[in-house]
């Protein structure tokens, strides 16, 4: 029980130091990663390189295969290429295990020493902080790696375990089956590989049982990768199922290889531990080099057995708000900020209806009262998703911010335009006498300006330029002006000869409130003093 305890701790020190590295990688270059996963277009050697890279980077092939995910999603990339890219990810975490179970024990209490002093000292320093995160995340999973074999030596010279051992991989479909247990029990082929090859040393394990379990092992690890993907969607289990399938087409035909695989160990001058792990790199890099002509067939299979489902579309569903962005923030970030643009059509489609009360018009479409509820609950799901992410830098929690305050402001618009809605079809019922044609025609002119200021300050949200910021405060200007000029023209000037005529412009009064509400409400969008400014000089140039 001790032993297992031990173990146990040691896999979850090598799953964190994983974690670690994945999560400060991606943290400090995850958008230029993103960039990288995004321009890969029909080059599939170009997208296996990047996919091996990637992986080495962030130490992770499970993380590599949530961007495809995400990306795949977004029809940013095709599924040939998605499948080019993950068995890139195969190969480099392959590769990367070479490299980690080399004799590297100086370098571990370097990186633990150095990496925790920049990640503690220098948090208000985003890229010291971000790069002691990548040492210490590799000195963690280099030390849970020198626990591991500590921890197993003392049991794999026992007797008991030899004779357990010898009987499980006697039998290559019980070591098969071995494998992708360690492989699933570890979070990690790596770590399986490893134990796969501390045993080898101690001769209870044959070669054919230790090569059966590393391809055990493998094929384990995409069952880690399919279980992740089951909440990402039909893309993503595309991928892995793809994935899936070429391990296994591979691991068939090395197992009908064993034996002369077995004689080729022999005549060579590698300890079987060694050589077991040079497997696991040899595998990945066949399956690499013998399946990356077959992704297109590949794709076109995935296609036929996982089809499309039919999806009813349902408006009050976000259609970007992808929880497998949460790898990256900055990617995370782009979803919430095209799902706060998208209410913005929504918002366009309430001033399309608040037109029609004006003009004394039937509503089209969604009622107004819907909508505004649609706009409050997506903005809602705003909230909630980025409160899933994890921000390490000020920028991007600045620009979280921004974020929800568009989301906040747009949803507090739709309120006002639904109650502006119901105070004009009021007004036509009970005071269509009063509410005259010049009327009607100046408030719809208010309302169209209106509406394009919204829609500007809604795209100087996005692109958050200083033109767009200029085109906004002229178009808010315009409109206040507007509503000042309509004030003047049949409110200011206006002699109220009955209680219904009072009644009638006390409506009109609060409406044109609300269109002066609606007009500077974007402004805690943009800083104050940049606003300011830029209001100042257009007064000049006016001048």
């Amino acid at each position: 029980m001790y032993f297992l305890l031990n173990l146990f701790s040691a896999i979850a020190l090598l799953a964190f130091g994983v974690y670690m590295t994945k999560k400060t990688v991606i943290s400090s270059c995850g958008a230029s990663i993103g960039n990288v996963l995004r321009n890969v277009v029909d080059s599939k050697f170009k997208a296996v390189l990047i996919g091996l890279g990637t992986t080495m980077l962030v130490q992770s092939s499970t993380a590599t295969s949530l961007l495809v995910s995400s990306f795949l999603k977004k029809n940013l990339l095709s599924l040939g290429i998605a499948l080019a890219i993950m068995l890139g990810a195969d190969l480099g975490t392959a590769i990367m295990a070479r490299v980690l179970t080399c004799d590297l024990s100086i370098v571990s209490p370097i990186l633990l020493t150095l990496g925790i002093f920049l990640y503690l000292g220098f948090a208000d320093r985003v890229k010291l902080h971000l790069s002691g995160g990548i040492m210490l995340g590799l000195g963690l999973i280099l030390l849970a790696l020198r626990l591991i074999v500590q921890t197993t030596q003392t049991v794999t010279h026992a007797e008991l375990t030899a004779v357990l051992l010898k009987s499980l991989t006697d039998e290559i479909t019980f070591a098969l089956i071995l494998g992708m247990i360690l492989a699933v029990i570890c979070f990690s082929s790596l770590a399986a590989v490893l134990l796969t090859s501390l045993l080898c040393t101690t001769g209870a394990i044959e070669v054919s049982g230790a090569l059966a379990v590393v391809i055990g092992a493998n094929i384990g690890s995409c069952i880690l990768e399919i279980i992740g993907a089951l909440k990402q969607g039909i893309s993503a289990k595309r991928v892995m199922y793809g994935n899936t399938l070429f391990k296994i087409i591979i691991g068939v035909i090395a197992l009908c290889l064993l034996t002369p695989i077995e004689n080729a160990e022999k005549e060579t001058s590698f300890p079987l531990s060694e050589f077991v792990i040079w497997f696991h790199v040899v595998f990945n890099a066949v399956i690499c080099i013998f399946m990356l002509p077959c992704v297109g067939l590949m794709s076109k299979l995935l296609y036929a057995l996982i089809p499309e489902r039919k999806v009813e579309y349902d408006p009050n569903t976000p259609e970007h708000l992808d929880v497998a962005a949460y790898i990256d923030p900055n990617l995370a970030l782009g979803n919430a900020v095209r799902e706060v643009l998208s209410l913005g059509d929504f918002l366009q489609q309430m001033f399309s209806n608040l037109g029609n009360s004006i003009a004394y018009k039937p509503q089209e479409g969604v009622s107004s009262n819907d909508m505004k509820n649609r706009i409050r609950d997506i903005a809602g799901k705003i909230s909630e998703y980025l409160a899933g992410v994890n921000f390490d830098s000020k920028k991007q929690r600045r620009r979280m911010n921004r974020c929800l305050i568009a989301s906040a402001d747009v949803s507090e618009c739709a309120h006002i335009i639904n109650g502006m809605i119901k105070r004009l079809n009021k007004a036509n019922s009970n005071y269509s006498a009063s509410f005259i044609p010049e009327i009607r025609n100046e408030l719809g002119r208010i309302s169209s300006e209106c509406s394009s200021a919204v829609n500007l300050a809604v795209n100087a949200f996005f692109r958050n330029g200083k033109e767009e910021k200029q085109n906004y405060i002229e178009k808010k200007n315009q409109c206040l002006k507007l509503i000042t000029n309509f004030h003047s023209n049949y409110i200011g000037n206006t002699h109220l000869n009955a209680e219904q005529d009072m009644r009638f412009f006390m409506i009109l009064l609060e409406i044109l409130e609300q269109y002066r509400h609606i007009c500077v409400i974007f402004d805690p969008l943009f800083h104050k003093g940049e606003l300011k400014s830029q209001e100042i000089e257009m007064n000049l140039t006016e001048d």
